[in-house]
């Protein structure tokens, strides 16, 4: 049974796709065309989901079939034969990601045999990312984890590699692909037997290629619009079943071939600049060296380019497994061409194209299998005479290039006039698709002369590896790190190699000196921080065990030495900001306003240092933290202190145990913590080493003071000071803005780069959100295809911007997300949020680690004593047989619909600390909404200003630059102290760029629950105007949801 199929089109659900795509359309325009088998594109997408189970029903051969009470009535196309138009549920999937030190932009179709399977592999997507603003999802998913997932949800799903030849967005595309398929895949490449060659490539191009003879060659429409439907499309002889294409596919009997568009007329098929008005072929390429003359920029090389650069044959025809292919045109194009129109979509060529449907059956039938005298008695000598050139491949072609789409003719100017009203004899019809039909010059040179010639002009590598740098110890830096005993403070601005000093001086003392790894103490503030140190250090030294830990580790360290001082016993219970809120109002009697006083007069007190005389409700607090045997975080450092200032002993003990102590980001020290080190390090000149930057203090809001690092140059009169006073990370002239926001007239030297500080303003922060998004999209070259359609981007990708992970925005609050997660949804855009609180204690986390915390160390039920909820005996049961932390979260987020990423955020962190309950939970109370970060995450940063605090970024954007954002004073005014802190929060926002900067306000800003209409930071006045580019956004035109680019024009 001959079949056609169109495996790949898309949904009304897509961007930028015809608002018919529905299937009661995709049904009427298969019957058409004569397509048979046709997929539903876009099944991952829920509303498209809902909408084909509201609308097919099985059809009893493993496809689906449309609702009789679906079908259009108003006019009847020619019935299938076979019971058809069936549909098959199909969906294509974007990927971005980085793999092998790539940025890779893959599509893939995935093919499903029931509503099931695709049910159960949209769940799964749905966890991952954003699957609702796009048919065609784009996530940051390595192709061989959706490999995983298709083939996980049934035994007879499959995934076919889409468009491979495609420049930005496939397997092997010149721009963000690979060099065979296996590099994506690895070791399930066996289970990918088809790949789609896409409308700018054809069957010999890719005999060309011997590493595809094993691959199915199949080809679809990627069609945006119902009447695109078969623009390229795949013929088998088999059975009409899911099975026994799946089977042909996979290399049995039944796939015969396919039905090609001309790879010629593809919008990528050549090289060149569209701007420009260059197009060359690869060999033209070659000889200019891929340089364009009119603008001297690289020219965008097309499929025929990069087949060239893969080709391992010349001679075609010993290629294998070789099938047979038409090429052809769309009926329309040809009557239009007739009638002279220039669209084929005006009136009179629908109806004459309707009407020969109705005498000559299906246009797939018309176009390539209707006797050549039905085909002149229906349409005339002129039409038989072009439908005779189509099947002989008689076609006028001008070459697609840098997506300006080819245009074909069947006949030129003066053909056209000379056979108008003669009289034509009919040709012999053609035969069912030919194994030896040759492609009309799609491989239109010698590969072995273009290897040659490639060879000769000495062209670059296919996809060029980044050259790693090399870097050595500036002077100043080596001065930090070989500084040898007594009180040192090293001043280290944004960039000028902080961590590097730090670690380096610990390997130095250890190599160079002989000192004892386990004598050095490392204190820095967040987990990420500490992890890094340690990393960096091991890689160098694997066996320096020196201690880095946070504060709030080292302190915890020393009350579990010594618990039983405090009259504690274990488990270690810290509690969280709630519990403290309870337990203060049950010792008080007081209200909310009255509650949170007190916790800040509590916290005051502790990060205060060590007092002999205690407050009142600091003192009963303390007394009813110790009656619960519990502690709360600011215990982990004042407690500590207490044992010192009380304990001579204890002291001293860990005065012999850490001589050698080294602090990073010593200006968010606070009082307690100063006082803790001094105390450790002890009188005299210790060898306390401290780096930090006064401009980066962020933290007075949580009791830090900069003022410390003052008093440290007073309390160790005989210090060495160092000034690390380069930065490696920014350009000049961001440091220079930056500076003059702190009210500086100096600033870091920075690198000598032309670059400009872009200062946008915008309507609103929507719109502000919205062109944030789009920039990001212009920068990466493209994240779809509509990037390049629309004019989002020309496909060209900025310096260090090719990567999701590349960009950070950073934001003055968490309230200013919201806009931009929208706008990144919409674009296709994954982002990660980081926050000020950590993931798990958001939804669904929060009440899930609060009953486990509850039923660990109190064991009680959540309703009191006389009841009893079987989900917290399960908890206890668990508990007691040691069951691993991860599996306990796992059985409690079962059917709560976490995210994935947030899964396996939580799989990651948990399973680190085995079945060990309390470390877990310390972990927990310790943890920093920083330390979410993710830096192997394929997303752009969305994060706080100050949780981007010690990161790095090629490209940052900071909206929000609004007098009362920045700096925030939304809820009433700032005292000066304060507002230079806010200063400083901006300045460190902006030096965590180090190619591009962006920085925007909006003139009318909604912000929880009012309506702001500020002028711009007055922070951003203070910068000189030749640092500036400023800019207004404009209102753009996108094309329609009807839009998709015409093929001939």
């Amino acid at each position: 049974m001959k079949i056609i199929a169109d495996f790949h089109i898309h949904s009304h659900f897509s961007v930028a796709t015809s608002k018919d795509l529905i299937p009661e359309q995709l049904e009427y325009w298969a019957r058409l065309k004569g397509i048979n088998v046709v997929g539903t594109g876009d099944c991952a997408h829920p509303g498209w989901l809902r909408e084909l189970k509201e609308k097919l029903e099985p059809a009893g051969n493993g496809f689906l079939r449309l609702k009789e009470d679906y079908r259009r009535k108003d006019v009847m196309p020619p019935q299938d034969p076979h019971g058809g138009p069936f549909f098959i549920l199909t969906g294509e999937i974007s990927g971005i990601y980085k793999k092998n030190g790539k940025v890779r932009k893959v599509h893939n179709l995935c093919v499903f045999p029931g509503f099931p399977s695709a049910e159960k592999f949209q769940t799964r997507l749905g966890k991952m990312g954003n699957i609702e603003s796009d048919g065609r999802p784009i996530l940051g998913i390595d192709s061989k984890h959706l490999l995983e997932i298709v083939l996980e949800s049934s035994d007879s799903s499959f995934l076919i590699p889409a468009h491979i030849w495609t420049p930005w967005f496939s397997v092997l595309g010149s721009k963000s692909g690979f060099d065979r398929i296996e590099e994506c895949f690895d070791e399930l490449t066996p289970h990918i037997f088809a790949v789609e060659t896409g409308l700018s490539s054809d069957p010999p191009m890719n005999w060309t290629c011997p590493f595809l003879d094993r691959f199915s060659l199949v080809s679809n429409s990627d069609a945006h619009s119902p009447e695109k439907l078969g623009r390229e499309a795949n013929i088998f002889d088999t059975d009409l079943s899911y099975t026994a294409i799946h089977s042909a596919l996979k290399g049995g009997e039944g796939f015969l071939g396919t039905i090609e568009f001309f790879p010629q007329l593809g919008k990528y098929h050549f090289d060149g600049h569209r701007k420009c008005g260059v197009c060359w072929n690869p060999m033209e390429t070659i000889k200019h060296k891929g340089i364009c003359p009119e603008c001297e920029k690289p020219v965008t090389k097309g499929v025929m380019y990069r087949v060239a650069e893969l080709a391992e044959r010349s001679d075609l025809d010993s290629a294998p497994n070789r099938r047979g292919f038409y090429s052809i045109t769309p009926l329309p194009d040809l009557i239009a061409e007739i009638q002279g129109k220039k669209s084929s979509s005006s009136k009179s060529v629908k109806e004459e194209y309707h009407r020969l449907i109705g005498k000559l059956g299906p246009e797939f039938h018309a176009l390539l299998f209707s006797p050549l005298d039905e085909v002149r008695r229906a349409g005339g000598e002129l039409f038989a005479r072009g439908i005779e050139k189509i099947r002989n491949g008689e076609i006028i072609i001008e070459d697609g290039f840098d997506g300006e789409f080819g245009q074909a003719r069947v006949f030129d100017a003066k053909e056209l006039k000379s056979l108008s009203g003669a009289s034509l004899f009919a040709a012999e019809p053609q035969a069912m698709i030919s194994r030896d039909r040759k492609a009309k010059g799609s491989v239109e040179f010698d590969i072995d002369g273009f290897q040659k010639l490639r060879e000769k002009y000495s062209v670059g590598p296919k996809i060029a590896d980044p050259s790693p740098g090399v870097s050595v110890e500036t002077e100043e830096q080596r001065e930090g790190i070989e500084f040898f005993a007594g009180p040192c403070m090293v001043l280290a601005g944004p960039g000028s190699g902080k961590t590097r000093v730090l670690t380096e001086r610990i390997i130095h003392l250890i190599t160079e000196k002989g000192i004892n790894p386990a004598s050095i103490l490392a204190l820095t503030f967040s987990n990420k921080a500490a992890e890094e140190m340690s990393e960096r250090v091991l890689k160098k030294r694997p066996d320096a065990e020196a201690r880095v830990s946070t504060f709030h580790a080292f302190g915890l360290s020393i009350l579990q030495e010594h618990l039983e001082k405090f009259n504690r016993r274990p488990p270690i219970h810290i509690i969280d900001e709630e519990e403290k809120r309870e337990m203060v109002e049950r010792i008080s009697g007081w209200k909310a306003r009255e509650i949170q006083a007190g916790i800040r007069e509590i916290a005051a007190f502790k990060q205060d240092g060590y007092q002999p005389e205690i407050p009142p409700l600091v003192e009963r607090y303390g007394r009813e933290l110790e009656k619960s045997g519990v502690f709360d975080l600011d215990d982990l450092i004042y407690l500590p202190l207490k044992l010192f200032r009380e304990d001579a002993r204890a002291l001293e003990q860990y005065r012999l145990r850490y001589p050698w102590i080294l602090i990073d980001e010593f200006q968010d020290i606070n009082a307690v913590q100063y006082e803790l080190v001094r105390a450790l390090a002890g009188e005299g000149s210790p060898n306390l080493f401290v780096i930090g930057d006064p401009d980066q203090a962020i933290y007075g809001f949580r009791g830090s003071d900069v003022r410390l690092m003052a008093r440290f140059q007073k309390d160790y009169p005989d210090h060495r000071l160092i000034s690390l006073g380069r930065s490696y990370r920014c350009p000049a002239v961001f440091l220079k803005a930056a500076g003059q926001a702190l009210g500086k007239e100096e600033a870091l030297d920075g690198r000598p780069e032309s670059r400009k500080v872009h200062v946008q303003l915008c309507e609103t922060e929507s719109s502000e959100a919205d062109w944030i998004a789009g920039r990001i999209e212009k920068m990466m070259g493209g994240v779809r295809s509509f990037s390049m359609d629309s004019g989002i981007s020309d496909g060209d990708t900025s310096e260090g911007a090719e990567s999701f992970s590349d960009f950070a925005v950073l934001c003055r609050t968490s309230a200013m997300f919201a806009p931009l997660e929208k706008a990144f949804a919409a674009h296709g855009i994954a982002c990660q949020v980081v926050g000020t609180r950590p993931f798990y204690e958001r939804e669904p986390w929060k009440p899930m680690i609060n009953r486990l915390r509850r039923i660990f160390f109190t064991g009680k039920e959540e309703g009191g004593e006389g009841t009893h909820d079987p989900l917290d005996a399960e908890l206890r049961r668990r508990i007691a047989d040691k069951v691993d932390v991860r599996e306990i979260l796992c059985f409690l987020a079962e059917g709560k619909d976490a995210p994935e990423r947030d899964m396996d955020r939580m799989k990651a962190f948990a399973g680190e600390f085995g079945n060990d309950c309390e470390r877990f939970f310390l972990s927990v109370a310790t943890r920093l909404g920083m330390d979410d970060y993710d830096k192997r995450a394929e997303a752009v940063s969305l994060m706080t200003l100050h949780a981007s605090k010690g990161l790095e970024f090629n490209v940052v954007f900071i909206p929000g630059c609004e007098d009362g954002i920045i700096p925030f004073e939304v809820f009433g005014k700032k005292e000066e102290a304060e507002l230079e802190e806010e200063a400083r929060l901006f300045y460190v926002g902006i030096t965590r760029s180090k190619k591009y900067l962006f920085l925007s306000h909006a003139a009318k800003r909604f912000f929880r629950g009012r309506v702001l209409q500020q002028k711009k930071s007055p922070l951003l006045d203070r910068m000189e105007k030749d640092l500036l580019f400023r800019d207004k956004r404009e209102a753009r035109k996108l094309p329609g949801p009807d839009a998709q680019l015409p093929l001939f024009r």
